[in-house]
């Protein structure tokens, strides 16, 4: 059974995502949803007791969202090459080099696989992996090209 993706095209500024403020003209971000799940709040779930053990449980699913064009560079990127993409970037910022969780990317002929995800400051354990249609993840992804 294949998991299920989909890109949505958000405000970062009404989500609240500090980096967006600074701006001053609406921006467009794409949030990434799994299986009709949103991934910040997927990882959220993977982080808290990682930063709760830390004393700092606000920094669990503390990302912001990803330009849609950044987006669809790094995800074609990373499928064409079996490399890594930055998924999301720092709510404060919103670079993805500086508060930002990856993955590594694998496509075959049938499939496009999401795994060993990897927070770029922590070395929190995250047990996911997901396995999508290579024809349904073509179709998110020329969605996600659209956006912008």
């Amino acid at each position: 059974m294949c998991d299920k993706i989909e890109f949505i095209r958000s405000d970062p500024d009404l989500k609240g995502e500090e980096w967006a403020a600074e701006h001053g003209a609406p921006l467009a971000a794409a949030e990434i949803y799994i299986n009709g799940r949103e991934l910040a709040d997927i990882l959220k779930a993977e982080e808290l007791a990682y930063a709760e053990a830390e004393g700092h449980p606000t920094l669990a699913g503390a990302y912001g969202h990803i330009a849609p064009d950044k987006l669809y560079t790094a995800l074609n990127k990373a499928k064409d090459s079996e490399g890594r993409a930055e998924l999301l970037c720092c709510r404060q910022c919103g670079e993805v080099g500086c508060w930002s969780v990856s993955a590594h990317i694998m496509r075959d002929n049938k499939y496009v696989f999401w795994h060993r995800f990897e927070h770029n400051h922590r070395k929190w354990h995250y047990g996911l992996s997901y396995k999508f249609s290579a024809a349904e993840y073509e179709k998110a992804l020329e969605k996600l090209n659209g956006m912008y």
